[in-house]
C-alpha cells in the first residue's frame, strides 16, 4: 500500500497542491481529500478503487494487476470489485486479465449473483470492441435464464447503440415467441415499440403496435 506524503518541492507547490504517493505518483488536492478521509475512516476499498483509477490514468499496468491481485484477495465477497477491477484492465488493454477477472467473479460469488456480473462484463467486453464475445455472453445467460426481460432489455440496448438493427429484431422476436407471464411479456412488447421507434420507421411501429395489442386481447388483461 502507497503511503501518502507531501511534497514539499517549492516549484511544485507553487504550480498547484499536491500529493506524492510513494511510488512517484501525484495526484490532485482534491483526490488527496478524498484519500485521506478515506484513511480516516478506515475505508481501505475506497482507497484502492481510487487507486486503480489513478493507474489507469497514468497507464501503470504492472502496479495496475498488482493492486487488481491484491484486491481479489482482499474483497472477494464484494460484488463491486469485479466490475471496477474488470473495467480498468480493459481500460489499459489488459483483456486476458479482465477475462481472469470474470471467471474468478464466477467461481467465488454466489450463483445469484452470477447475471450480473456476465451482464455487467458482456458490456465492458463491447465497449472494447468484443462484439461477438458480448454478444456471446448474453445469449449464454438468456439461455439459462430466457425468462430475464432485463438482461434482454440490456442486451437490445447494447445493439441498437452499435447500429446492429437486424440482430435487435431477431432478439425481440425470439424472446417474445416465448411462454412468458403476461407482465413480462407486456413489458418486452413495449420495449420493443420503444426501440422501433428509434430505429424503424412507422410501418415497422405499427406492426409491432398491433402484434402487442393482438397479444394482449388474446390474454385479456
Amino acid at each position: 500500500m502507497p503511503i501518502l506524503v507531501r511534497d514539499s518541492n517549492p516549484r511544485h507547490a507553487a504550480q498547484q497542491s499536491q500529493i506524492r504517493f510513494a511510488d512517484g505518483i501525484i495526484i490532485s488536492e482534491s483526490l488527496q481529500k478524498v484519500l485521506e478521509e478515506a484513511l480516516q475512516m478506515n475505508e481501505p476499498f475506497k482507497i484502492h478503487s481510487k487507486l486503480l483509477d489513478i493507474y489507469v490514468e497514468t497507464g501503470k499496468q504492472q502496479e495496475l494487476v498488482a493492486l487488481v491481485d491484491l484486491m481479489l484477495r482482499k474483497y472477494k465477497r464484494e460484488t463491486s470489485v469485479y466490475g471496477l477491477c474488470g473495467a480498468a484492465c480493459f481500460k489499459l488493454g489488459l483483456v486476458d486479465k479482465a477475462r481472469q477477472v470474470m471467471q474468478k467473479a464466477i467461481s467465488v460469488l454466489e450463483k445469484k449473483e452470477h447475471v450480473a456480473v456476465l451482464v455487467q462484463f458482456a458490456l465492458l467486453e463491447r465497449n472494447a470492441g468484443a462484439r461477438e464475445r458480448a454478444e456471446a455472453l448474453f445469449e449464454q445467460v438468456l439461455a439459462v435464464y430466457p425468462a430475464r426481460v432485463d438482461v434482454a432489455s440490456a442486451y437490445v440496448d447494447m445493439l441498437v447503440k452499435g447500429g446492429d438493427t437486424e440482430h435487435v429484431r431477431q432478439v425481440m422476436e425470439r424472446m417474445t415467441s416465448q411462454k412468458l407471464p403476461a407482465r413480462k411479456m407486456k413489458v418486452l412488447f413495449k420495449k420493443w415499440i420503444e426501440v422501433e421507434e428509434k430505429i424503424g420507421d412507422q410501418d415497422q411501429v405499427d406492426r409491432i403496435r398491433q402484434r402487442a395489442m393482438e397479444y394482449i386481447e388474446k390474454a385479456k388483461f
